[in-house]
């Protein structure tokens, strides 16, 4: 049986200049989970765990603004980083593999930068998993920067040399997102590294961020960090709520705010969460 996957774009879709409230980005999210979905394998990606798959999977993403991309069963190959774009829906069954062989680098399987009303969801993302110290945005499952309006939920993430999940701002605000129930067990990260970490930089802020459900399993690191280094209050109104977090070599729950408590993250909810066998301290706030 032969089934033929037809292009249909979003329709509908609530866009402004500034976040949208959760509402209409839950109805943006209606919208694309009704798109049909185009198979990375329409743009010649094998999925056979030895073909380099990156350039097949990078074409189908840059091609599918308002559509859904299918990840199928497989293991789909990559050796440099897949950017993802605005008003996209990437999902599926399959797996993508990080085998770049750089000794002294490693690359973030995904990565958005500046885009907003985008989903990744039930996908498996396998790192490189190599003993190095990196940079934030290298080594990473899904790197997210300077986003707005945006949903991570029920992934699969392990192996990573660094995050599993980072949410970055560096060279403008952030707001609305969700990173709910995805299980990770990154690799090789080291010193206060998360599973799933939250960071900003400069003079931007990150608000309203939901992390919740999430089952946060590696041996190294931290499981969820919150970091603000930069300008007082850019970070605020996040929920740490619900997750597991189990066997790790530092904090179980990390918030840093700068050397002297004076970069302050504001309304920040803490609860609910099973955090076991950390070898420091199960929800540790620093100033130091």
């Amino acid at each position: 049986m032969t089934i033929t996957l037809r292009e249909r774009t979003q329709t509908g879709a609530t866009t402004k200049g500034s976040a949208l409230t959760w509402s209409e980005l839950d109805g943006n999210f209606i919208h694309l989970d009704n798109a049909t979905p185009i198979s990375v394998k329409n743009y010649g990606a094998v999925g056979d765990g030895v073909t380099d798959d990156t350039a097949a999977i990078q074409a189908a993403i840059t091609a599918a603004s308002g559509k859904i991309i299918l990840i199928p069963d497989g293991t789909f190959n990559v050796t440099s980083k897949l950017t993802g774009i605005s008003n996209i829906n990437i999902t599926g069954s399959g797996t993508i593999k990080n085998v770049n062989t750089s000794g002294a680098t490693d690359i973030s399987i995904l990565e958005f930068s500046g885009k907003s009303n985008f989903r990744v969801h039930g996908i498996r993302l396998v790192g490189a998993n190599k003993s190095l110290s990196l940079a934030y945005g290298l080594g990473t499952g899904i790197y997210i920067v300077d986003c707005n309006d945006f949903d991570i939920s029920d992934n699969d993430i392990s192996l990573c040399t660094h995050q599993g999940i980072l949410i970055n701002v560096v060279a403008a605000s952030s707001a609305r997102g969700r990173v709910n129930r995805n299980t990770i067990q990154t690799g090789n990260a080291t010193n206060f590294s998360g599973d799933i970490d939250l960071a900003a930089q400069g003079n931007f802020a990150m608000t309203d961020i939901e992390v919740v459900g999430n089952h946060c399993l590696s041996s190294n690191g931290t499981g969820i960090g919150v970091t603000q280094v930069g300008s007082t209050n850019l970070i605020s109104d996040i929920n740490i709520v619900g997750n597991f977090v189990k066997n790790k070599l530092r904090h179980g729950i990390y918030t840093y705010s700068g050397t002297d408590f004076t970069f302050a993250c504001n309304r920040i909810n803490i609860s609910l969460n099973d955090i076991r066998e950390c070898d420091w301290i199960g929800i540790y706030q620093s100033g130091d």
